[in-house]
């Protein structure tokens, strides 16, 4: 079951969270909704796996995605999730959180890829741009599927269509000779050719 608990808006020192502030608000979160949500954990009850996106930190998620299990069983150690009524006052060893990685929805992102990975380094020296390409492994572009469209929201705040349009974006900027017009032609001009004398 899919279940949506809470909606919040994106503030900037979000960016800056780590994997103890995330636990802390995904706690909380379910916490506040113990009074529609089963007792997890104990014996017979519900169990719960949680999978955070990969986009909460895009340019450092392998690290928060190691973390976080660690954050939020201390997290749970603290007497506001103890109480009676609190939907995760079992979820203390032997009942634990299952967690899913976010390295397949991390790695399936193309725009991720690009950014992180070896490619944009190499695009920008196969084009031969007259200006280095921009390292954004930091804060990288992701992908959002929007029904059956995408989207690719930059590092910068920035929109794009889609990955074509983001990748496009990212190399003109460079201008490689692939996206500048085409010099003229030059007309050949004739050689003289001399030839060596011929061996009787």
């Amino acid at each position: 079951m899919v279940a949506t608990l809470a909606m919040t808006g994106w503030l900037r020192e979000m960016e800056g969270w780590g994997a103890t502030q995330w636990a802390w608000l995904m706690a909380l979160v379910v916490a506040q909704a113990s009074d529609v949500l089963p007792p997890f954990g104990e014996t017979g009850g519900a169990s719960i796996a949680w999978q955070p996106s990969y986009k909460l930190a895009p340019g450092r998620w392998e690290a928060l995605d190691a973390a976080i299990p660690a954050a939020f069983s201390e997290v749970l150690r603290d007497n506001r999730f103890r109480a009676e009524g609190c939907c995760l006052r079992h979820l203390l060893p032997p009942f634990t959180v299952r967690w899913c990685t976010m390295e397949m929805d991390a790695k399936g992102d193309p725009a991720l890829v690009f950014d992180t990975g070896f490619m944009w380094r190499r695009a920008g020296e196969l084009l031969c741009g007259e200006k280095q390409l921009e390292d954004r492994t930091a804060r990288p572009a992701v992908r959002y599927n929007c029904g059956r469209s995408e989207a690719v929201h930059d590092g910068k705040g920035k929109w794009h269509a889609d990955l074509r349009a983001y990748i496009h974006a990212r190399l003109q900027v460079i201008s490689p000779p692939l996206f500048s017009p085409a010099p003229p032609a030059r007309t050949p001009q004739p050689t003289a050719c001399v030839s060596p004398p011929l061996e009787r």
